[in-house]
């Protein structure tokens, strides 16, 4: 979708701004246009859901707006709502100052003082109190049921307008209940069901059909189905890394694969009653995890040990970080009120390491089953390109035990009531850190 065409107007005595967006194609023009309180859309990736959208939310508050009263842009995490806080910011850019923008507070203040906010659903206590008067509610089938409840309140004394829009996900979240509920007519007139499909975007000239063609090729059945067919599959034992085939991504003693010091080394952390590294390196297109540390405790084990001996090893290499954002030990094996990722780069600074990249370690986690659609698209891709040393035995223990629940979510409890996963995290967390640059260069990606 294109940029909208924006012209303000100020005429001598009275102020006139003139907004002219972009044509909308058919589907979205319908679900702008619905006089209903609430629509609910669940639809392909790439079909103009956040643009259309964009478009409702300034027009609402540019014909409604007056001082005092806010409307919302919701994201499960701030980095999706910063992107549509970006591309807002990006339109109104010519209205000067008629239109000002807070990027700490992720606010636009409109010229009639209406303000947009652009909020996170991870903090749902954030989501009471103001006067809202419309709201869009982004990937509302990713986010907390928590902040759905708090907006819903929120609403209750303006009888705001709220628009929801995502991709289909599980069943059993409550996002899809409420779409579910929405289509089949048991909420009321108030609202309106929508499905978008990409096929349905092809035919508006949104999508290119090859490309969709080229995803069903590539992508793994169940994630093709979600984000191009808005449909859910279950499969059959549901394990998490369904795309790991032993058979061509696992080497042998005969043929083993090997570290090689021209090439830079790519850690991947966890951190919990274990501390858990590991070591892959990327050599012309290829994908290897060489090594596994998997620290189980005891004298001299910990993290700053740990630490030590990736620095004896690699140390003269270039070498990347990503892991667990939270960086939040529940062992005692560290010490002090530094978080592990502050440790860890003192530590590599205390043994000499000759040059260390934190640029990839994430603010946020990914939810486990946005990572898992992740990881699965990237083993589909790289297939026989990937390889895990034979000698990651924990590693490989967790590839093969680690499972899906019902809500398509990685099975925690059982991971941590038997004390396994971590190396598998390690390894989620490194595809996701490392190679989400690959996944949307393949033109796929969660938006």
């Amino acid at each position: 979708m294109g940029a909208p065409n924006i012209t303000p107007k100020i005429a001598a005595k009275k102020r006139k701004v003139k907004i002219k967006f972009s044509p909308l194609v058919g589907y979205q023009r319908k679900i702008v246009d619905s006089p209903v309180r609430f629509t609910i859309t669940e639809a392909s990736t790439k079909v103009g859901k956040t643009y259309s959208h964009i478009v409702w939310l300034i027009t609402l508050a540019a014909l409604e707006g007056k001082d005092g009263r806010n409307y919302w842009w919701i994201a499960p995490v701030y980095s999706q709502s910063e992107i549509a806080y970006n591309r807002l910011k990006r339109y109104l850019a010519p209205l000067g100052n008629l239109a000002r923008f807070n990027s700490q507070k992720m606010t636009i203040t409109l010229w009639n003082k209406a303000v947009i906010w652009f909020k996170s659903a991870d903090s749902p206590d954030s989501l009471y109190g103001e006067d809202v008067y419309g709201a869009v509610f982004d990937e509302f089938t990713r986010a907390k049921k928590e902040a759905y409840y708090a907006l819903r309140s929120t609403i209750t004394k303006t009888k705001a307008k709220v628009k929801f829009i995502g991709n289909k996900t599980h069943p059993e979240h409550w996002g899809t209940k409420l779409a579910e509920d929405a289509e089949k007519g048991l909420l009321g007139n108030d609202w309106a069901y929508f499905k978008i499909d990409a096929y349905e975007a092809a035919s508006q000239g949104i999508i290119d059909i090859e490309e969709i063609e080229k995803a069903r090729r590539e992508l793994p059945e169940d994630i093709f189905m979600s984000l191009y067919l808005v449909q859910w599959i279950l499969l059959n034992g549901n394990p998490y890394f369904r795309h790991f085939d032993k058979k061509v991504m696992v080497d042998s003693p005969e043929n083993p694969i090997q570290y090689d010091k021209r090439y830079p080394v790519y850690f991947s952390f966890d951190f919990n009653k274990r501390n858990t590294c590991l070591v892959l390196q990327k050599i012309n297109g290829r994908i290897y995890v060489i090594e596994e540390y998997y620290m189980l405790g005891g004298h001299g084990e910990d993290l700053e040990e740990l630490i030590k001996i990736l620095c004896m090893k690699y140390g003269r290499n270039q070498i990347f970080c990503t892991g667990d954002a939270s960086g939040n030990n529940a062992s005692a094996l560290t010490t002090g009120n530094a978080s592990a990722w502050m440790l860890i780069d003192s530590y590599f600074k205390k043994y000499k390491a000759a040059w260390v990249n934190f640029d990839r370690v994430p603010t946020y986690n990914l939810g486990t089953e946005t990572s898992r659609m992740i990881v699965n698209a990237l083993l589909k891709y790289y297939h026989g390109n990937f390889v895990v040393s034979y000698k990651c035995t924990t590693l490989l223990s967790d590839i093969n035990r680690m499972s899906v629940l019902n809500d398509g979510k990685l099975n925690k409890k059982e991971c941590d009531e038997n004390d396994f996963g971590h190396v598998g995290d390690c390894l989620r967390y490194a595809m996701t850190g490392f190679e989400y640059d690959t996944f949307t260069k393949l033109g796929y990606d969660l938006a």
